[in-house]
């Protein structure tokens, strides 16, 4: 099979993953649940998913893709451009409707979790003192980016309130 043939197919596989449900832009109203509707549009559009995380959670290599600030999103839309090998390519592109929901259905449990112990808003997520390894990479990748991870020293704010006795 030809490079250009493979890359066309590659293209095709790719678009029909990009124009399934869980990947299509859909305009949505806002809820109470901030860090909630986060990783939910994490998992509809892809845009808040970094590649290099994912490749690496999902398939436990990069292929060689090294920019962090590539979302899934923008491999969706061409994914020669990122990972250049092609059969390194046309094995994460193959995979890719699987990993996807695999990811969803993570993100979905650690939304669920997450709503179980509490933490819904950004303030709830940055006065908790948090265990990263509760929640997959990806997920604790996605709302540190958005707020800033409730371990780091400016953003976890319990350590400096004072408990009135």
């Amino acid at each position: 099979m030809s490079v250009q043939r493979r890359n066309e197919a590659s293209d095709k596989l790719t678009h029909q993953v990009a124009s399934t449900p869980s990947t299509q832009h859909q305009p949505g109203g806002t809820r109470d649940n901030e860090l909630e509707e986060i990783l939910q549009k994490a998992f509809k559009f892809w845009e808040d998913v970094c590649l290099v995380d994912f490749l690496a959670q999902r398939y436990g290599k990069t292929y060689g893709a090294c920019d962090p600030n590539v979302t899934v999103a923008t491999f969706l839309e061409n994914p020669s451009h990122y990972i250049e090998n092609d059969a390194e390519r046309e094995e994460v592109v193959e995979k890719l409707p699987e990993k996807l929901h695999q990811l969803k259905g993570c993100i979905l449990r650690d939304v669920t979790f997450l709503r179980a112990v509490g933490i819904t808003t950004r303030e709830q997520w940055a006065y908790r003192r948090f265990y990263p390894e509760m929640l997959t990479s990806i997920t604790n990748c996605v709302l540190s980016r958005k707020y800033g991870s409730p371990l780091d020293g400016e953003t976890n704010k319990e350590d400096t309130l004072i408990v009135q006795p």
